[in-house]
């Protein structure tokens, strides 16, 4: 399931993510997957909604004529699964069978369409977020690689919140202007790893944003909306809960949510372990000290 259940935009408007679609002989959608290029070897899968009429069902597919399409066809929903177990290993490991789910059909499209289908130096990866792990995301669509850090997805009430910040005296927090993209995206290459440019375009306009400044320099940013945080980086905890503080002064709602690894904050009114997996390797270029609240489910950091 998609684990961003409140995005800050559609992920079907925005233009960072590429998606791919399955639909039946009558061209509705019955699925719809994405996924975000990073790298040339890496990418982001996101899982959407699937149809009552696909979900939890193995399926097959045919991809249409035109080689720009990025939508399969449903050929047949398949009642009983191929014993797959007595094959060649080689064969189990490194040949999909032709039933799969669904979202095993797109991710590996999107793979293939965005990363290319070689991957000779076995160097491509893409990491995927869930709330729970079936097993056809291991065995089929090849998410193996856990990390170690554990992530959750928890609730807050906003005054008890605020009652355990500590905020910076040193840090100043303004609401982001257009002046301050280019430091941005470069202040969020430093912490991620990767260039996220479409991404902050859209997550600047789309969301509140804060910007904390020691010194003339940015030392922290946060992106929020009615309720949740969607990303909050910190050179330090005190700059951190200055613009969290600044942030939650500015809701109406009494509670707020958010993504984060666990234990950068206590009493949480929910909380819900959120598992991080990967095809190939856990990503080293993580700045994850700087990192405490991520938008999991829309793009990963």
């Amino acid at each position: 399931m998609l684990v961003s259940a409140s995005s800050a935009f559609p992920l079907d408007k925005a233009s960072y993510p590429k998606s791919a679609t399955v639909t039946d002989e009558k061209g509705v959608v019955v699925a719809r997957d994405f996924i975000v290029k990073l790298s040339n070897n890496y990418a982001y899968a996101i899982l959407g909604e699937q149809s009552p009429v696909v979900k939890n069902k193995t399926i097959r597919v045919r991809r249409e004529d035109e080689e720009e399409s990025s939508n399969l066809k449903l050929v047949s929903i398949e009642n009983e699964r191929e014993d797959r177990r007595l094959l060649p290993v080689y064969v189990q490991f490194h040949y999909h069978p032709k039933e799969r789910f669904a979202d095993s059909h797109t991710l590996d499209f999107l793979a293939e369409r965005v990363l290319g289908r070689t991957n000779l130096e076995l160097k491509k990866n893409v990491t995927i977020d869930l709330f729970e792990i079936p097993s056809h995301t291991r065995d089929e669509s090849g998410f193996v690689v856990a990390d170690k850090m554990q992530f959750v997805f928890e609730s807050y009430n906003v005054p008890n919140l605020r009652n355990q910040l500590s905020p910076s005296k040193d840090a100043a927090v303004a609401r982001f202007s257009s002046s301050d993209l280019d430091e941005l995206i470069e202040y969020d290459h430093s912490v991620s790893g990767f260039d996220r440019t479409a991404y902050l375009e859209e997550m600047t306009t789309g969301t509140s944003c804060f910007i904390a400044r020691q010194e003339g320099q940015m030392v922290g940013v946060l992106f929020g909306k009615e309720g949740r945080v969607f990303s909050l980086f910190g050179d330090t905890r005190s700059i951190v809960d200055s613009l969290l503080d600044a942030f939650l002064s500015t809701l109406s709602s009494s509670t707020v949510s958010l993504f984060s690894p666990a234990g950068h904050f206590k009493g949480s009114l929910t909380s819900r372990a959120v598992f991080r997996r990967h095809s190939r390797v856990v990503p080293s270029a993580i700045d994850w000290s700087r990192i405490y609240a991520h938008n999991a489910g829309m793009n990963i950091v």
